[in-house]
């Protein structure tokens, strides 16, 4: 009895680390320059080249299309995508393919398509754009501002609290009156 109650505090304990750890998270980051789209040879599905710091506000979308949870937020970020396009928004999904492989790029277009993806997907070769983002779980949603700076990050599925918050610093974002970067991202 006396090991079974230990296995079931120790089987607790795994647990309630990795949901402390790797669960959703995220918010606000001090501004850093977001990472280049335009490298050479990257390939795009729905898209040509985008640049962040060219005067709109992006929202990444990194994901991956064997992620139970990223496929459950693709109508969430859908719905973002469409209610806040007229207001200046692009949305952008990021996807890790491995680089110098036609099968696996082909792979992701045909989940693009089977999915309904509209939105510009970037094939992020060897997860380059991915790890720039400090990306470390899928789904994880960044909102890229004006000048080309990431401005928040959040990892994992969101729930209603995250959804409010991610919207209130998109609303703001969306509203700051800046110039475009002269050299846009780095």
């Amino acid at each position: 009895m006396r090991r079974r109650i230990g296995t079931i505090v120790l089987l607790a304990a795994v647990v309630a680390f990795f949901f402390l750890t790797m669960g959703p998270s995220g918010g606000e980051v001090e501004p850093y320059p977001a990472p280049s789209l335009a490298q050479d040879g990257a390939a795009w599905i729905r898209s040509s080249p985008l640049r962040f710091g060219d005067g709109r506000v992006y929202f990444v979308d990194v994901w991956s299309h064997g992620c139970g949870a990223c496929l459950r937020a693709l109508p969430w970020v859908h719905e973002i995508a469409t209610r806040y396009q007229s207001k200046g928004l692009v949305t952008v999904a990021v996807h890790a393919v491995a680089e110098d492989d036609p099968a696996d790029a082909a792979m992701v277009q045909r989940a693009v398509g089977r999915l309904g993806i509209v939105e510009p997907v970037y094939l992020d070769a060897e997860g380059r754009v991915a790890q720039a983002l400090g990306v470390r779980v899928y789904p994880t949603f960044v909102l890229v501002d004006k000048r080309g700076n990431v401005r928040y990050r959040y990892s994992g599925l969101m729930s209603r609290r995250g959804e409010r918050a991610f919207e209130e610093v998109l609303q703001r974002l969306l509203a700051e009156d800046v110039q475009p970067s002269k050299a846009g991202a780095l």
